[in-house]
């Protein structure tokens, strides 16, 4: 019996559509990579290539930077960037 596709197998395919849209943008800091981005990025992925899995190929690394780019990761960074700015200044408070 044949199994399906896995997503460990394009876990570098993954991470590098990841990096590359970061240093593309010039988001600062690591790459890091939320789980609000990944869930969605993976999805896209899956649903762009129904088709591709039932003849058993994978997606390029093209398929995975337009997901990484469709998902919001760039946006989700800048806003939470932009949250953290004002709250530089001042020593972080845990309630």
């Amino acid at each position: 019996m044949r199994s399906g596709y896995r997503l460990a197998h394009d876990a570098q395919l993954l991470w590098n559509a990841f990096e590359q849209v970061h240093n593309k943008n010039g988001l600062p800091g690591e790459l890091e990579i939320p789980m609000e981005s990944f869930a969605p990025a993976v999805e896209i992925t899956r649903e762009s290539c129904r088709d591709a899995d039932s003849k058993h190929e994978r997606p390029d690394q093209g398929r995975w930077v337009a997901a990484v780019k469709a998902c919001g990761y760039v946006q989700v960074r800048l806003a939470v960037r932009k949250e953290m700015a004002p709250a530089a200044g001042r020593a972080l408070e845990i309630a």
